[in-house]
Formats: C-alpha cells, sequence, structure tokens
C-alpha cells in the first residue's frame, strides 16, 4: 500500500459541480439519485489525473440553467490535496525529490501535503478548451481563498504524475466483447503486448505462416477469391501488384484482433463471451480491469504509486448474488477506490463515514456527508 493519498478536494464549475468541496477516504462511495453528478465527479478526478486530454470539452463548462452558453472566460477547476497516511507527517525522500519545493510544509499538528489543480478553460490561440496543471502553494476549501492561493512556476512533472498516481476508470457501459475489439481498452493494451520475443516468436510466427499458407492452398473458396482480387492491379495501378489473403495474422502482435473469450457454464458448451448475457461480459471486464492494474502494479518503482481506482456503478447487469462475489474482486485491487453505486448490498457493507450523498439543486449538484474524527480508521472494502 502507499504512504499517501487524496485526503480533500474542491471543485468548481464543472458540469453540475458549480462549487464542491469534501473530504476523500481510502475508500469514498458515491451514492444519490440518477443524473445528480456522481459520474461528474468521477471525471473532475479525471480532469487531473487521466492521461488524455480529448475527453474533454465545452460541455464540462458549467452552465446555469437560465443561459444558453458557458462565457468563455469561465474555467472549471478541480484542486485535490494529497497527504501521507496514518501517523507520517512528512512524505518520504522519493516524493520529496520528485516535487521538491511544490510540497507544502504543514503548521503545528498538520501534515505535509501536496496541493494539484487541474483547469480547463478557452485557449484564444488553439481556439479550443484546453487542461492545465499545476502546483499550489497553500490550500483553499472555498471559491474565495481559492482565488488567493499562488500557483507556482514549478513544471508539471507529466510522466512521473502518471505513474505515481495511475488513474483507472471503469464506466457503466463496460462489456468485454466491445474491449476485444480495441486496442486502447484495457483488454487491447494488455494483448497487444504478449511480450513473446527471440526464438519463441521466430517459431510461433513459423507457424502461424505455415498454417495460413495451408489454409490458402487448401481452399478452394479462398483460391476463388485470390483469382478475383488479382484483377484489383487492373484498377489500382497500371504495374501488376500481388495480392494475398492471410486467413491467420502472422505475426504476433496482430494476434490480438483475433482473439476471444469462450465461456463453459457446468454441463454446456463453451460459446464466445458474446454469446452470454451483459452480467457475465460486465463481470469479465471488470476482472479484465483488474488483471490489467495487477499487471502494472508488479512493474517494479522506487516508490510504491498509488493506483487511483474509479469504477461506475460495477454492480450493472449483475444479478444479487452475483454481486458478494464482484465486491470480493473490488477489495482485492489495491489502491484509492472512488465508486458510485444504487446497489443494496455495497451500501449495507460500506461505512457509513465512507459515503457522500450526491443531490441535484436546479442545475447545482451538492454533496453531503458525515464527518469522521479519525480519517485512518477502518476503511470499507479493505483489503
Amino acid at each position: 500500500m502507499s504512504d499517501f493519498q487524496i485526503t480533500e478536494i474542491r471543485i468548481e464549475n464543472f458540469r453540475s459541480l458549480a462549487d464542491i468541496w469534501l473530504p476523500l477516504r481510502r475508500h469514498t462511495v458515491l451514492i444519490g439519485e440518477n443524473n445528480s453528478g456522481k459520474t461528474s465527479f468521477l471525471d473532475a478526478i479525471a480532469l487531473v489525473f487521466a492521461e488524455s486530454d480529448s475527453r474533454f470539452s465545452v460541455d464540462d463548462i458549467f452552465l446555469e440553467a437560465d443561459k444558453p452558453q458557458a462565457p468563455r472566460d469561465r474555467k472549471a477547476r478541480v484542486d485535490i490535496r494529497i497527504e501521507p497516511i496514518d501517523d507520517q507527517h512528512e512524505f518520504k525522500d522519493e516524493v520529496r525529490g520528485l516535487f521538491g519545493d511544490a510540497i507544502q510544509v504543514g503548521k503545528g499538528e498538520e501534515k505535509d501535503y501536496l496541493t494539484i489543480r487541474a483547469e480547463l478553460g478557452w485557449d484564444k490561440v488553439r481556439e479550443d478548451y484546453q487542461r492545465k496543471r499545476s502546483f499550489l502553494k497553500g490550500w483553499a476549501r472555498t471559491k474565495k481563498e481559492a482565488e488567493q492561493i499562488q500557483v507556482l512556476s514549478r513544471p508539471m512533472p507529466r510522466r512521473e504524475l502518471m505513474e505515481l498516481f495511475p488513474f483507472y476508470y471503469l464506466d457503466a457501459k463496460r462489456d468485454i466483447h466491445e474491449q476485444l475489439h480495441s486496442r486502447q481498452s484495457f483488454w487491447g493494451k494488455l494483448a497487444s503486448d504478449l511480450q513473446l520475443e527471440g526464438e519463441i516468436q521466430k517459431k510461433i510466427e513459423s507457424v502461424l505462416l505455415e498454417a495460413s499458407e495451408l489454409i490458402r492452398a487448401g481452399s478452394p473458396v479462398l483460391a476463388h477469391l485470390q483469382q478475383r482480387l488479382e484483377e484489383l492491379y487492373r484498377t489500382v495501378t497500371s504495374e501488376h501488384a500481388g495480392v494475398e489473403i492471410t486467413p491467420l495474422p502472422h505475426q504476433i502482435r496482430d494476434l490480438v484482433r483475433g482473439m476471444d473469450v469462450l465461456f463453459k457454464t457446468r454441463g454446456a458448451h463453451a460459446f464466445p463471451i458474446n454469446r452470454h448475457g451483459m452480467g457475465a461480459r460486465s463481470m469479465a471486464a471488470l476482472l479484465v480491469f483488474r488483471a490489467y492494474i495487477d499487471w502494472h502494479q508488479k512493474r517494479s518503482k522506487e516508490i510504491e504509486p498509488l493506483p487511483i481506482i474509479a469504477l461506475e456503478e460495477p454492480e450493472a447487469h449483475l444479478h444479487p448474488h452475483a454481486q458478494r462475489a464482484l465486491f470480493d474482486q473490488i477489495a482485492e485491487i489495491k489502491g484509492q477506490k472512488l465508486i458510485s453505486t444504487h446497489s443494496p448490498y455495497v451500501v449495507s457493507h460500506a461505512e457509513l463515514f465512507n459515503f457522500v450523498l450526491f443531490r441535484k439543486n436546479g442545475s447545482e449538484t451538492k454533496v453531503t456527508w458525515l464527518p469522521k474524527k479519525n480519517p485512518n480508521d477502518t476503511d470499507f472494502l479493505e483489503p
């Protein structure tokens, strides 16, 4: 387990989150009606830690109900405060070496802390909304105080930030069948690098090529297709060009395109996962999500990172009895977890102090939580 965590967050002008502040636990459970702002909260965390900027746009800027559009000078802003955990009051030397004077010294009994700000605002040069991240000198819980905080000129170490605070987000629309066909999915990122090298790679690729040639040679259908496709050069180029049908991929890196997951229930035949219901497909997607996180955490690092796990309605499509197995899986994922849910099972197994209630008041979201005297008490889903 890492030696630090996000302890507070303040959000301003991000969708319906016009002005909120709240403490974060090691495991925070977001509850509330649909469209109350829970997903927006998870996306606000992404504004700070997500690798890509492309997911954010003008639609993420807070807009009053009676206004046609947000003013260009309005910025969405997310500030997060990171502190050492347990009885530690200072960050380890390795962390201090990464962030230097961006780490603020606590006063009295206050712990040292690191404050990161992410802003989404209009860029006049690019004529689009752009994300900017900075370190702050100090911390504020209100909008008025936040305006007075000094933004440090220290450059943001993007790569180190991503390595120290890897962000993993699994939304409610998860489907393992769709992941199988996307190189950008958790499945695609893992399966596209099988780490087969050297002689074993050469041997496998040789077998693939030989099998592909056997299929072509023995199939009259492919021979007929090949004959017709040979006429392609007449319309594309004046020179004769070869056309080749490849029944199987010839290189290891292309194997991911043809991979599938077969699932077999007791006493039945194995079928591709897309032939099963959304419950099985959703659960499979979460297991791949966990496999991806576990695999990346195994890589050796000088500093143990703080994985930030955002899960949107993980119980979606699952029978109530299956939710127990689901949350046993979630419990074993290491990191700081933010889970939005409608599940009575989750609610019944969560500490009262870990709940954050989201509710809509007009165009704005309001949040409510119970104060906790000791933020290091045993939390929800502690492994």
